[in-house]
């Protein structure tokens, strides 16, 4: 055989393999120069050949995107990043094509540059990589390999790839906030054991000092408890397991990235007069969609600072002790991200946002340490190179749709579980803290941690005594603002009074 692969692409999507080490582009007129080429098999792929090294095998059929270019490019080059690259024609090299291209490109009235994609194409590649992935991170390891899963599309497509020996779900003892059945249904569809437990309040408050002890620093996502549980499970069983973290950020399966339709119009009144409805708002009170109008007052910048955000600045202000209050907005520290996209379409400044603070620092950090406190090497095959690489090129239209996020993925995922899990709307991993601290017994807890000593340091302890009084008072829910300041007070507990 030849030391070089010739990849013929075409409109049929298909591509003869043969070997190769190097990559050009020539239109079939200039095939004269390529060697031992196949030129029988070439008249049969359409009017472009592309010369690639996508893979190491002979003789191989594989589907592949019908790649563009001019006639006049007979010259070698690099390899493309993915996919979707074209090429530039004054580089002569590959590049990722701009909005309008890709606007172009999926008119069927066009003539440019490079080709519509279809829809139906992207999703055979895309399934294709994820069960790639899956299938890699699943039998590279010399133990068993175990999976997480809830009842939701995520978990459960990889389960339903995968096809593990165990899985392993929590929930709460606490209606509506118990996804463990669905988990279990999914499993005996699958004939997979899946392993349980419920967590009470009791074991939610017992744990927080070493959940707070194993994050190194201050951390108040809920769900950082169960996990902590979830890997504790897990132990006991296997030392892998794979995860679904990663998939809404890839495929846009958060509800913040896909708008209501009368916000999308709403957004279309000037800025300057929303700021004036915002103004008005925050001196109403409460009604159904004063929060929103508040917050869709601000400029995009100011206003999506990713998941997290929970009180504006002033707020926080008040929250704090007297010496710590200052001007410090969240959206100072996005500034430096958002001035790299400034041009992008609000989705993809959403999701940058969210791949570069949210993800990292929040996500992956507590999968990652709540799994290690438990010695557990978590796997996230949603998140491999080569899934980032191809989930970066799809247009927003096919990953939201309608009111339904994530559409593309979602629609993969029918192929393997039943149509319910695969449309289930996304619900994170609630927690229903809020409500257990509108018990006495847990309200007591909270109460006696604000009313220690040391607490004056860093909060306005008079203040923060009467959100926790107003909230455990039904008259608002300060939940989350209750349980940022708790977890900060065990954190500051556990590394500077008790050890």
């Amino acid at each position: 055989m030849s030391d070089f692969l010739y990849h013929y692409t075409t409109i049929s999507n298909l591509a003869l393999i043969l070997k190769n080490r190097t990559l050009r582009l020539n239109p079939l007129n200039q095939m004269d120069d390529l060697q031992e080429t196949k030129n029988k098999d070439i008249q049969n792929f359409g009017q472009f050949v592309y010369v690639s090294s996508w893979t190491d095998k002979e003789e191989e059929i594989i589907p592949m995107w019908k790649m563009y270019t001019t006639p006049q490019l007979g010259v070698r080059i690099g390899l493309p990043k993915n996919p979707f690259q074209i090429v530039d024609n004054e580089t002569k090299g590959f590049r990722d094509p701009t909005e309008k291209e890709i606007r172009a490109s999926q008119n069927k009235d066009t003539k440019g540059i490079f080709p519509i994609i279809q829809m139906e194409d992207m999703k055979n590649e895309l399934k294709s990589i994820l069960e790639d992935s899956i299938y890699y991170h699943q039998t590279t390891s010399e133990v068993e390999v175990g999976a997480y899963l809830s009842g939701g599309v995520d978990s459960s497509y990889v389960v339903s790839v995968a096809k593990p020996d165990k899985t392993f779900s929590v929930g709460f003892s606490y209606e509506g906030f118990d996804e463990t059945d669905l988990a279990k249904d999914l499993s005996n569809l699958l004939e997979i054991k899946n392993y349980r437990k419920k967590i009470s309040p009791d074991d939610f408050f017992d744990a927080l000092p070493k959940v707070e002890w194993h994050t190194d620093e201050p951390h108040a996502n809920l769900s950082t408890v169960p996990l902590y549980f979830l890997s504790e499970l897990t132990r006991k069983e296997v030392k892998v397991c794979l995860s679904g973290e990663g998939s809404d950020e890839m495929f846009s399966g958060y509800n913040e990235y896909n708008d209501p339709t009368l916000l999308k119009i709403y957004l279309k009144i000037p800025l300057f007069f929303r700021k004036f409805i915002r103004n008005i708002c925050k001196h109403l009170p409460h009604f159904p969609g004063r929060n929103t109008l508040i917050l869709y007052g601000l400029p995009f910048n100011e206003r999506y600072i990713g998941h997290g955000t929970f009180m504006e600045p002033e707020d926080a202000n008040k929250i704090l002790a007297k010496d710590l209050k200052n001007n410090e907005k969240i959206s100072d520290v996005l500034e430096p991200v958002y001035s790299k996209i400034k041009k992008a379409d609000e989705v993809t400044k959403k999701k940058f946002i969210d791949f570069h603070f949210w993800l990292p620092q929040d996500i992956l950090l507590k999968a990652d340490k709540m799994s290690m406190a438990h010695s557990i090497e978590l796997r996230t095959p949603l998140m491999d190179i080569d899934v980032f690489n191809f989930a970066k090129t799809l247009p927003n239209k096919y990953l939201l749709k309608n009111k339904e996020t994530k559409y593309l993925f979602r629609d993969i995922s029918k192929d393997k579980i039943p149509n319910e899990w695969a449309k289930r709307r996304k619900c994170g991993f609630p927690v229903p803290f809020s409500k257990w601290i509108r018990e006495e017994k847990y309200y007591k807890k909270v109460k006696t941690m604000f009313e220690k000593d040391y607490v004056i340091k860093f909060f306005d302890q008079k203040y923060i005594l009467k959100l926790l009084e107003d909230h455990y008072q039904n008259k608002v829910n300060n939940g989350r603002k209750i349980y940022n300041i708790y977890c900060f007070l065990i954190w500051y507990e556990e590394y500077f009074i008790k050890r």
